[in-house]
């Protein structure tokens, strides 16, 4: 028996049992990061156990306007002939065989992705290649499904807002007919005369009369209803459209001839496991990014190679890869540097492409670890593991609370660029942007080019990791095991004691020093004394020192004075709200640290009268919220 949704390696699988597919473990690419093909799995009835497996091959089909080559993924369920003599498999075709590095050729709106139904001939339990459609004009085969007697094959195509009727024998489209957006589901009445279609993105079923098919032999499927599938909308308006945007390619300003969509590669939001050749680019091998999550961890500079700056920059990629005219208009777009991904801002120029990042940005959320015991807690190899990652200070680019130190272009190499990783922006790569650890026991092939099939390989793959294989397979063990659930990035304490504080008896900073003490700057003295021998008010501070980075990222400095603050990172100043007033908050603007690396620090206070308030807060990498600068990232001069 052949069930459905079936799995391909490297696809989002969000409800799946670890037990039969591990994605930290199975290899999922073969020699020059081009993966293995999709697989269809048998299962017993009875054991529910994995009896066989079908490999859906790669096709070799030259590229041309109307075929093209590739491997099935984002593989949907087998709709099973009536007789149970063969079934087909709609997916996506990835060409991951295309591009300027690996044949030469670019990738394009038509040769990158194709909508394909793969024929299983289930006597011989293989896949019959020759007979795999390719659906030209459209680049996800959502649903399949079967007329009651095997005739046609109705197949759902995402992008194109259409649904393909097919001869199930000669295997040639009979035609095809409009639907809703994202028509993701397919149902034949039981008595064979009427389809529904699920339109996912319009919110819509259609009901679709098939007399006129199937009784008559007309090329003619009319639309006879369209219901309503949702009586509340949950997601704002705004990102509804977004949303919208997102999974649709029939719109001439997302895409050309229909083809490539956002959720081409990101379905739900997810990643396609594949590793693109984006060299035509200007950049090199690239393995495609979960877009979970990430709005809600203070996501820095975006891709592998941080070449985006706001979400509103994939209309570039609308305009070059999917051929789209794009949402703004061309007079906008070539405004300033607006055309380049790291020029004039595109946030707020067009309605539509704020809907579409404004949907990005609502994936807010990681889903949950299922490799954690029963109870949500972590293996006895995982605590194990925790400890690995302590001590080898993993933290120091996987930071905080958001397990990476991503920020404003904070690129970073570990040893894992090569000739293949290409540029950024056509210029040379330097280093990449750190991905988070939440979703890697979903996420493999690992590393920016795929290279790494495991999680050990991709901890290995990092210069200068010395590990045993014991350490190695329990840090694997945590890793797999991060999820949501872990609150933080575990890091080694610092040494620090806090910064020279001295402390005078007028506001200006001169004269006898009163106090001098060794000490962290998060103060809330009210009326009281500093100190014995400083005035209650009328006195003034400076704290003076070194600050310690803990990871490699972005970090954002703030004061809270009353009365008046000024502030010094590395020589610069960076606050300065030198005048009387009450608690007050002064952020200074975002700068890039080095993990260990000790910057020297200098904040002035003076307090004239009533409450007096003096403290020095830091935003982290991985960390969305400011806390006080702790003390042991504190040193005295």
């Amino acid at each position: 028996m052949y069930t459905g949704p079936t799995y391909t390696q490297g696809n989002n699988l969000a409800n799946f049992d670890p037990s039969l597919f591990n994605p930290a473990q199975v290899p999922v690419v073969g020699s020059n990061n081009v993966p293995v093909g999709g697989q269809v799995v048998r299962l017993s009835t009875s054991s529910m156990g994995v009896v066989s497996t079908i490999a859906l091959a790669h096709s070799e089909r030259p590229d041309f306007e109307n075929q093209g080559r590739g491997i099935p993924n984002y593989l949907g369920a087998l709709a099973l002939s009536p007789d149970a003599t063969q079934g087909f498999v709609p997916s996506k075709q990835d060409n991951i065989k295309r591009g300027a590095l690996r044949d030469g050729t670019g990738l394009n709106f038509q040769s990158t992705v194709r909508a394909v139904s793969s024929r299983i001939d289930l006597g011989a339990g293989t896949e019959d290649l020759a007979a795999r459609i390719d659906h030209d004009n459209a680049s996800v085969a959502s649903a399949a499904a079967f007329d009651q007697y095997g005739v046609y094959l109705f197949v759902a195509l995402e992008t194109s807002r259409e649904v393909a009727v097919i001869d199930a024998h000669a295997h040639a489209q009979v035609l095809r007919f409009d639907a809703g957006r994202a028509p993701q589901g397919l149902a034949v009445s039981a008595d064979g005369k009427t389809l529904y279609v699920n339109n996912f993105m319009d919110r819509t079923v259609g009901v679709y009369d098939l007399k006129p098919l199937v009784d008559r032999g007309e090329a003619n499927v009319p639309l006879l209803a369209m219901l309503s599938a949702v009586a509340t909308e949950r997601l704002t308006a705004q990102v509804l459209l977004g949303k919208q945007l997102f999974y649709d390619a029939r719109d001439t300003r997302l895409a050309r001839d229909r083809y490539m969509s956002c959720a081409t590669c990101h379905n739900d939001g997810g990643h396609d496991g594949r590793v693109w050749d984006l060299t035509g680019f200007g950049e090199g091998l690239r393995n495609t990014i979960n877009l979970r999550g990430r709005a809600s961890m203070g996501q820095g500079f975006l891709h592998w190679s941080a070449n985006f700056d706001e979400l509103q920059d994939f209309e570039g990629q609308i305009r070059q890869l999917a051929g789209g005219t794009g949402l703004m208009t061309d007079a906008a777009f070539t405004t300033g540097t607006r055309s380049q991904p790291l020029g004039t801002t595109k946030a707020g120029v067009s309605t539509d492409l704020d809907a579409l990042a404004a949907y990005v940005a609502s994936l807010n959320s990681f889903a949950t670890s299922p490799f954690r015991t029963s109870a949500g807690a972590l293996s006895t190899a995982a605590t194990a593991g925790k400890t690995v990652f302590t001590n080898l200070g993993c933290a120091s680019c996987h930071a905080g609370a958001a397990f990476t130190a991503s920020g404003i272009a904070t690129l970073v190499n570990v040893g894992t660029i090569k000739a293949s990783s290409g540029k950024r922006l056509g210029a040379t790569l330097t280093g990449l942007d750190v991905p988070t650890l939440r979703d890697v026991w979903a996420t493999a092939p690992y590393l920016h080019d795929g290279s790494a099939a495991t999680l050990g390989d991709a901890v290995r793959a990092h210069s200068g990791v010395s590990v045993s294989d014991t350490n190695l397979a329990n840090l694997v063990a945590y890793l797999r095991e991060i999820g949501s659930e872990e609150s933080v990035a575990p890091q080694l304490a610092g040494a620090g004691t806090g910064l020279t504080g001295r402390y005078y008896n007028n506001k200006t900073l001169s004269g006898t020093v009163r106090l001098t003490r060794i000490e962290a700057v998060d103060f809330n003295w009210g009326s009281a004394r500093p100190g014995s021998n400083v005035n209650a008010n009328s006195f003034s501070v400076r704290w003076t020192g070194f600050v310690e980075a803990p990871a490699t990222g972005t970090y954002t400095f703030q004061t809270i004075t009353d009365d008046g603050g000024r502030l010094w990172i590395n020589g610069v100043q960076v606050i300065n709200n030198w005048t009387d007033h009450s608690a007050t908050t002064n952020t200074a603007s975002p700068i890039n640290l080095v993990a260990g690396v000790r910057y020297a620090v200098t904040m002035e206070f003076y307090e004239n009268g009533g409450d007096a308030v003096a403290r020095l807060l830091w935003r982290t990498p991985g960390n969305t919220t400011f806390v006080a600068v702790p003390k042991d990232r504190l040193f005295p001069n």
